[in-house]
């Protein structure tokens, strides 16, 4: 068995000529078989005194390909946001480099030169993380190695704690939408009952979804290039509430192809929260205007939704291995970020040992 699962990530077993190579190489199966056939392939082209087949690249020429892929498949905040980091962080010591020639040593002397920098370990975190998706995208291309070899270092962060909404908030943040932003405001709804990522949301398509049976399924759209953070493919079942928010989607575009001054063509799209033929990648506008409008405190970001069905769901009493596989997390240690515990609940804790401590006898017997 050349490839094998361990708690929530995938390893490689390998011997080439007499040396074992037992190591983690991904969070999938398919990064693990990735890893393999990038050894064995380097092996053999060592075997016969050849060099592997990649071409001269360098990572400039690999990120500027990267980005276009990313504006083509992100929001535009996370494309902007990753062109930020790279022309800012990045480019200046990775920009020239050879794909091929990236080690696990380059990767530790960028993070400890960003760390001389003053940057927080947070920053340094997200920039050695690009480093690692570019290197990954360009692994699928077929221009180096496959990066599951390569240890990115990664520093210990400050504890966060995700925001997400009271229910107070939320009500009032319902309301803050105008009628023009409907389909954002059953996004969002949809959002908070599913605990969809952002993206999900965008590309989820009205054949992913099984009203009869109440279950939908989260699938990557390869013709949209668009893949699952995860690379894992779930199936999340469908509360009452959100076959209602379904059902109501389909009536607004009903009744939008049904008005006597349409002048555009009829509403067809394959996507559940979309009126066009593409996906609708960001919401972002209609949260902080509706944030605004309800007068809260702070401004709804798309990734709150997320966190707010997870921490209510907690709250709720679910188990946080079901919550866990709902969000698609690979890994537990993920899904116990949302277990930040309020002060009423250390209290009902408390109450609770309290009242399972007492009983008609409180005193020892022979007392």
């Amino acid at each position: 068995m050349s490839v094998y699962k361990r708690g929530d990530s995938w390893y490689i077993d390998l011997i080439i000529k007499g040396r074992r190579i037992n190591k983690k190489a991904g969070r999938t199966k398919g990064e693990a078989r990735e890893a393999e056939a990038s050894i064995r392939a380097q092996a053999r082209a060592a075997q016969f005194g050849l060099a592997a087949a990649y071409p001269l690249k360098t990572f400039h020429s690999a990120m500027t390909e990267f980005l276009e892929h990313q504006a083509a498949t992100k929001a535009p905040a996370t494309y902007a946001g990753d062109k930020w980091y790279y022309e800012k962080h990045l480019q200046d010591f990775w920009g020239e480099r050879q794909l091929t020639s990236i080690t696990s040593e380059n990767l530790i002397d960028f993070q400890k030169l960003k760390k001389s920098s003053a940057l927080g370990n947070r920053t340094v975190n997200i920039c050695v993380n690009l480093v690692r998706k570019a290197l990954h995208y360009s692994a699928i291309k077929g221009w180096c190695p496959s990066p599951s070899m390569l240890k990115f270092p990664k520093l210990t962060e400050p504890r966060r704690l995700h925001a997400y909404l009271a229910p107070e908030e939320y009500q009032r943040l319902l309301k803050g939408f105008t009628p023009r932003g409907w389909m954002a405001y059953y996004r969002t709804i949809f959002g908070v009952l599913t605990g969809l990522r952002p993206a999900e949301l965008s590309y989820l398509a009205w054949t992913d979804v099984d009203t009869s049976m109440a279950m939908m399924r989260v699938t990557s759209k390869p013709k949209e290039g668009w893949q699952i953070k995860t690379n894992q493919e779930r199936a999340v079942p469908l509360s009452l509430e959100a076959l209602e928010v379904l059902g109501a989607v389909k009536k607004m575009i009903s009744e939008k192809n049904k008005a006597p001054r349409r002048r555009k063509a009829e509403i067809k799209t394959p996507w559940v929260f979309s009126d066009g033929p593409r996906p609708v990648k960001s919401i972002k506008i209609a949260l902080r205007t509706a944030s605004t409008k309800a007068k809260l405190s702070r401004t709804v970001t798309a990734n709150m939704l997320r966190h707010t069905f997870a921490t209510h769901a907690l709250r709720a009493g679910s188990s946080i291995k079901a919550v866990k596989d709902l969000m698609g997390h690979t890994e537990i240690e993920t899904t116990e970020k949302y277990l930040h515990v309020l002060p009423e609940d250390l209290r009902d804790t408390v109450a609770r040992v309290s009242i399972m401590s007492k009983n008609e006898g409180t005193e020892p017997e022979g007392r």
